[in-house]
């Protein structure tokens, strides 16, 4: 009799996979696919005046395709890699080292990061006052630049001022509407891929696409769901002045005098 015959199979333990490529894509303007005060104004202009009002939206879309701006920052200066859309066409890569300036907010710890990996840190500076763990105002401690990281002697609460030079990478993604499915017509993913890993990214679709999803022969601003008229947008003629007044206490966040004049 053949006595049954058992199978072991030994997987060891997997690598792990690198994350090399940080992406990002450009936000969408607060205003896109919505039209503004400022707008109407030039369209009244150009209807009384015959004055260029030009488009009254920017609706996220050039000659029927969604395009957007891509970035990609290497963690590793001189990365070798390939990058892709799902959908689409990128444009060629634009490789640029940029200085950027951002604050860092410290909530009890020794070290921090900027968002973007740094190749150089510039200057490193406390933005305002710096409390300890108990909400004391205490004399800023020094700062230290360690590599990518701004070191503080304590934990504190505290911002800093950051500045330093990052390489970035930009691409320029152009999807058009697709023929063969019946949705998501633009939908796309970006992705980089290099020795030990991959990393990716969804394309965050521009408001409004929904009207361009249902009707192939939408008109950017022409359907309802897209006016609005935000009160922050200036028209241009003749801005409001004044000044306004906040004070805060930073170690409790309390707003204690706000006035405006």
């Amino acid at each position: 009799m053949t006595s049954p015959r058992i199978t072991f199979a030994y997987q060891g333990p997997a690598a792990e996979s690198l994350d090399l490529l940080q992406i990002e894509q450009v936000d969408w303007d607060r205003y896109t696919g919505k039209v503004t005060t400022g707008a109407m104004v030039r369209a009244l202009r150009e209807m009384l005046y015959g004055e260029a009002a030009g488009s009254l939206v920017d609706c996220g879309m050039t000659g029927g395709c969604v395009v957007c701006l891509i970035l990609v920052y290497p963690r590793v200066p001189g990365l070798s890699y390939q990058f892709a859309a799902s959908y689409g066409d990128l444009s060629e890569r634009l490789e640029e080292i940029v200085e950027e300036s951002e604050t860092i907010n410290f909530s009890l710890e020794n070290s921090a990061s900027p968002n973007h990996p740094p190749l150089a840190i510039i200057s490193a500076e406390w933005a305002d006052v710096v409390c300890d763990a108990a909400g004391n105002e205490i004399v800023p401690p020094p700062l230290t630049i360690e590599g990518d990281e701004i070191i503080s002697p304590i934990p504190v609460y505290g911002a800093v001022d950051v500045v330093y030079a990052t390489e970035r990478h930009a691409y320029t993604l152009t999807a058009p509407r697709r023929e063969d499915t019946v949705d998501n017509f633009y939908t796309s993913a970006v992705y980089g891929w290099y020795g030990g890993g991959v990393n990716w990214l969804a394309v965050k679709m521009p408001p409004g696409i929904e009207t361009f999803n249902a009707d192939a022969d939408a008109v950017c601003g022409g359907g309802s769901g897209f006016i609005e008229t935000p009160e922050e947008d200036d028209p241009g003629d003749e801005p409001v002045t004044g000044n306004r007044r906040s004070v805060v206490d930073y170690c409790s966040q309390e707003i204690v005098e706000d006035d405006f004049t």
